[in-house]
């Protein structure tokens, strides 16, 4: 519930005078999960400042690294690398080991969406033996998704999909729903993309309902897509017509012009099938 996140974290704000980094670090993340983007900015940008007259590098760290998803998000990837890195050795030098794993995972997810897939299993690897060392299960969950991303991107869905189970049960174990939301939804694209298409569309819709009841279009997005290829692939057109609709109607409502543009990259594709 984004909106009443986002309202108590502006009365923390009102209560500490302006002066509590945390509350202004996270309204700025419930804004770029909004795709508020002036927003995030300006609070980022005051809990950067607070957190450098306190002296809280942690809380610096956690700022440079939502601010380079932010630019991840807007295609701004040589600013998100430095984001990130910035991040990661920061985390070093104070021994952080959490969010050296989580800079590492945001490192993988960059890469992999510049089509970097060596550098992207670099930092997977990294990422993953980490985790598992110091028995960090939820962020090995998230390190292994990433991992099955970079496998996926070369074109070996057998090993992908071995690494999103692994992702979905420990995600699973640990009560980590969105970790466990986000490996069935990549699992469904592999499944379709073989062609195993009743698995992937059950897989994909259970993965919808977490998404639209936690309120996570980005993901929602993605989930949509698979559900009318899997649709397309059996023939089953109003199926897939209803899915893209539901995919446009999200994408327009939160104005994302890349799903937008996404969405009748689809639509297209559905009528080309149907001649």
């Amino acid at each position: 519930n984004t909106d009443k996140a986002l309202e108590n974290y502006l009365k923390a704000i009102d209560l500490n005078k302006g002066q509590y980094a945390t509350a202004y670090l996270r309204a700025g993340i419930v804004y770029l999960r909004k795709q508020d983007r002036d927003n995030a900015t300006r609070m980022f940008d005051e809990a950067e400042r607070l957190y450098k007259a306190g002296s809280n590098n942690e809380g610096l760290n956690e700022v440079n690294r939502q601010r380079g998803i932010m630019f991840r998000n807007n295609a701004e990837y040589d600013k998100a690398k430095a984001q990130f890195q910035l991040s990661l050795d920061a985390s070093r030098m104070m021994g952080n080991e959490a969010q050296q794993i989580s800079s590492l995972i945001e490192l993988s997810y960059l890469a992999s969406r510049r089509g970097l897939s060596a550098e992207a299993e670099n930092y997977a690897q990294q990422a993953v033996s980490f985790a598992q060392q110091k028995q960090l299960e939820n962020l090995t969950a998230g390190a292994l998704l990433e991992l099955g991303n970079t496998f996926l991107a070369k074109g070996d869905s057998g090993k992908a999909e071995s690494y999103f189970n692994q992702a979905i049960q420990i995600a699973r174990a640990n009560k980590g729903r969105l970790r466990e939301a986000v490996g069935m939804m990549n699992l469904a694209g592999v499944y379709i993309q073989t062609l195993r298409i009743d698995e992937g569309l059950q897989l994909a819709q259970q993965a919808l309902q977490f998404f639209q009841q936690e309120n996570y279009p980005r993901n929602a997005f993605l989930c949509l897509t698979h559900i009318a290829r899997a649709y397309r692939r059996k023939g089953n057109y109003t199926g897939a017509q209803d899915a893209l609709n539901q995919k446009l109607e999200l994408a327009q409502k939160s104005q994302s012009q890349a799903s937008i543009a996404d969405t009748h990259v689809e639509l297209g594709a559905l009528l080309l099938d149907q001649e």
